[in-house]
């Protein structure tokens, strides 16, 4: 790098005028461009650090009463990462060591300032990378916050899993869903999540049999029977992300359970059923007309009061598509009333874009589509769109003949908000040039990026589970990981 020209600011202590003239001059004749100021005192050297910025510090080792211990030991009281160069006509090898070893970037001897331009140069160009690491850490460190932050407060289950099936972040949302600890969690295949009467998902690795599945292709997610710490199975839905960091693939899964809503549906369905068998009775027993009419009007206001009370959008459509019936909270969800929908088809409230999707869902004579569901995009009146997840059931009588559809739907727009984000932090974590390590309270490491894995020689699976003190080189005191992991704690 030529450093023809390079403007250069440099604070000289120096008691000989002559001799910070002879330092300038030689930086002078290598091209810089110098503004200097010489001090020979510890308050003007104070003043001069808090008038300005400087480059670089060139201090003589001794002088009455103020010398280059004491210039050193002022500049890193100030805090200022400045370059330190000791110039002295007279030095001894220990007293020069002494000083790099407090702080000191470098020393040559006045009879060969010849050095002196490239030590500036050099140490400059250190100087600045100290910088931008230090920019980067404070960076890197808001990033993983804001990250851990996120995916902790999330109440579903945020579970990561890299190329080889392993578990490479569990989410406080997955350690309450599932029992297991994070540290019990990561490093082990995902299959420890999912229940054994899934043999597919066990033969190929669970992200990689969801994502042979096509998880959210075509707006769709995937239901799987998960499994507890304790072996309880449960009903799990899964919306995966994949991204790819250095030619390796990562899955991001956000987990929710859906035990609640599997028991709704199926008193949804058991409801319905009973309405049919009601309305069926009515045509056969004509002889006890009132006693079958008493039943068919409390199966229905049972099957509409579990309609009107619940927090999930119920409508119903015709064969046709148009709107027949829509649940009480309409409004909180397209914001018109309830009675403007009748009549209307469910086109009028679907993106144009989603329109061919929703429709194949809703059609009651396509194939069962089994455990899927479609989300889309709802218009509102006022014209904003909001995301909705829905499933569906079609209604026939008993000899196959479609009388129209029932279909139930969940705003899930600020999900998919809270995934967005996650995968666009993971990714930056995941990809970031620094070492990173996230331990929980215990100082128990439970995670680790390829960056930590490159420069500690350490895989995942070893440094997962284990405390920091691994990395000890031997060379620190006892007492600075002390003050550090009480910190950490705090």
């Amino acid at each position: 790098m030529s450093i023809a020209s390079t403007p250069l600011s440099v604070l000289i202590v120096e008691d000989s005028a002559s001799d910070a003239g002879l330092m300038v001059h030689h930086l002078q004749k290598a091209g810089f461009a110098v503004a200097h100021q010489r001090v020979d005192t510890a308050a003007a050297m104070r003043d001069a650090l808090h008038a300005q910025a400087w480059d670089v510090v060139l201090s003589d080792f001794n002088m009455p009463g103020f010398g280059a211990a004491e210039a050193l030991e002022l500049l890193l009281e100030s805090g200022l990462d400045i370059p330190f160069i000791v110039v002295s006509g007279v030095i001894e090898e220990m007293s020069a060591i002494e000083l790099m070893r407090r702080g000191a970037h470098d020393y040559l001897m006045k009879s060969d300032l010849v050095r002196l331009a490239s030590a500036v140069q050099r140490e400059r160009a250190e100087a600045r990378g100290r910088q931008q690491r230090r920019v980067a850490e404070a960076a890197q460190q808001e990033s993983e916050a804001r990250f851990k932050a996120i995916a902790d407060s999330a109440s579903d289950a945020i579970v990561s899993v890299n190329s080889a099936d392993a578990i490479s972040f569990f989410s406080r949302g997955a350690e309450r869903m599932f029992g297991y600890a994070a540290h019990e969690a990561l490093g082990r295949p995902a299959s420890l999540l999912i229940a054994e009467d899934q043999p597919r998902a066990h033969r190929a690795g669970f992200m990689n049999s969801v994502s042979m599945q096509q998880a959210r292709v075509g707006g769709q997610s995937i239901e799987v029977t998960a499994r507890r710490k304790s072996g309880e199975s449960f009903p799990i839905e899964i919306s995966i992300s994949q991204s790819a960091v250095r030619g390796e693939s990562l899955f991001t899964a956000i987990i929710r359970d859906i035990s609640e809503r599997k028991r709704a549906e199926a008193a949804t369905v058991r409801h319905v059923q009973e309405a049919e068998r009601a309305r069926a009775a009515l045509l056969s027993v004509l002889e006890d007309q009132r006693e079958v009419q008493a039943a068919l009007r409390a199966s229905e206001q049972r099957f509409r009061g579990f309609i009107e009370n619940a927090s999930d959008l119920i409508y119903e459509l015709s064969p046709q598509g148009v709107l027949t019936y829509v649940s009480p909270n309409w409004p909180d969800y397209i914001g018109e009333p309830a009675v403007a929908a009748l009549g209307k088809s469910f086109r009028e409230y679907i993106h144009p874009a989603d329109v061919d999707l929703v429709a194949g869902l809703l059609d009651p004579s396509a194939p069962p589509q089994g455990n899927s569901s479609v989300d889309y995009r709802a218009l509102r009146r006022d014209g904003t769109m909001r995301w909705h997840s829905a499933r569906g059931v079609g209604l026939r009588t008993e000899d196959g003949r479609v009388t129209g559809y029932q279909s139930i739907a969940r705003d899930t727009t600020e999900r998919r908000a809270i995934e967005d984000q996650l995968r666009k932090l993971a990714l930056a974590v995941e990809q970031s040039p620094e070492s990173i390590v996230i331990t929980n309270v215990d100082a128990v490491i439970e995670y680790v990026n390829d960056s930590f894995v490159r420069a500690t020689g350490y895989s995942r699976e070893e440094a997962i589970g284990q405390n920091p003190r691994i990395l000890q080189s031997g060379k620190t005191a006892p007492e600075t990981y002390r003050e550090m992991w009480a910190e950490l704690s705090e």
